[in-house]
C-alpha cells in the first residue's frame, strides 16, 4: 500500500523535525550510532576518526591512547553525555568513555571515566584550578553494554548508569571556578600525549551530548529506551 505524503520543492529531510521524537532535546542534540558502517549520526554531525579504532558490525573498541573518534562538538560548561557501552571487565584497569580530558594541566577536561578494578564510574569535571570527581559503584563489568551518563553544570557534577531499566545516581559533587578547556569532545580517545591514569579498552556502540543542557532522569530513561528499542535486538544491553 502507497503511503500518503508531501513533495515540497527545495525541502530537505531532518530528523530533528520529527514530532515527538523518541530521541530528548533533539534540537540541541548530537546522538552518534557506531560499527561497521563507521559512525553513523542519528542526530548531528559524523564524528571524524582518530588514529584506528577496532570495528565490529555494531560497535568499536576504542583506547584513551589508541582509535577513537572527535565529534567535532566543541566543549562547554553546561551538557549531558552519554556512552551506550561495554566497558573493559574488572580488573583491567580503568579507560575514558567521553569528554576532552587532558590528563594535566588546568582545565584538566571533564570526563566519563571507568574503573573496572573498583567497579566504579565516575565524572570529572574541571576547575580554572585542579577538577572534582562524582563517583558511584556500579555492577556493570559483566559484558553488556550499558547506558551511563554523566551531567556538567556551573557548580556541579554528577554521574548516572542506567541497569535493568532504572537510573543508579551518584550523589553529586559540587565545584566553583568551573572551565573547559577549548577543545572538542572526543570518544574513547583522549587528548593526553602520555597514558596518566589508565587506558583499558572500551567497547562503544552509541554516544550522545546534549550541549547547553541537561537531561532529566525521565529524558535520560527516555534515552535508554530508545536505545533498547533500536539495539536491544542485536546487542545485549544490561
Amino acid at each position: 500500500m502507497a503511503g500518503l505524503g508531501f513533495n515540497i520543492a527545495g525541502a530537505v529531510w531532518d530528523s530533528r523535525n520529527v514530532i515527538g521524537s523518541i530521541y530528548p532535546l533533539p534540537s540541541i542534540a548530537t546522538i552518534t550510532l557506531y560499527g561497521s558502517g563507521g559512525p553513523t549520526p542519528v542526530l548531528g554531525s559524523t564524528p571524524s576518526v582518530i588514529n584506528t579504532p577496532i570495528i565490529n558490525a555494531n560497535s568499536f573498541i576504542g583506547n584513551s591512547m589508541g582509535g577513537g573518534y572527535d565529534t567535532g562538538v566543541s566543549d562547554s560548561v553546561t551538557k549531558t553525555l552519554m556512552l551506550l557501552c561495554k566497558p573493559s571487565t574488572a580488573g583491567t584497569g580503568k579507560s575514558k568513555g567521553i569528554g576532552t580530558y587532558t590528563g594535566s594541566g588546568s582545565p584538566i577536561g571533564d570526563t566519563l571515566i571507568f574503573d573496572s578494578t573498583t567497579n566504579r564510574i565516575s565524572s570529572i569535571a574541571g576547575a580554572s584550578s585542579g577538577f572534582v570527581q562524582d563517583l558511584v559503584n556500579a555492577e556493570i563489568y559483566d559484558g553488556k553494554f550499558y547506558v551511563v551518563f554523566a551531567d556538567f553544570a556551573l557548580y556541579k557534577t554528577q554521574i548516572f548508569a542506567c541497569k535493568e531499566g532504572g537510573l543508579i545516581t551518584g550523589p553529586g559533587v559540587g565545584l566553583t571556578t568551573r572551565a573547559v578547556p577549548d577543545k572538542t569532545i572526543r570518544i574513547a580517545r583522549t587528548y593526553e600525549s602520555a597514558d596518566t591514569s589508565g587506558n583499558a579498552d572500551i567497547e562503544i556502540a552509541a554516544s550522545g551530548i546534549w550541549s547547553g543542557a541537561l537531561l532529566t532522569s525521565e529524558q535520560k530513561l527516555q534515552m535508554r529506551n530508545a536505545l533498547v528499542s533500536r539495539l536491544g535486538g542485536i546487542i545485549a544491553i544490561g
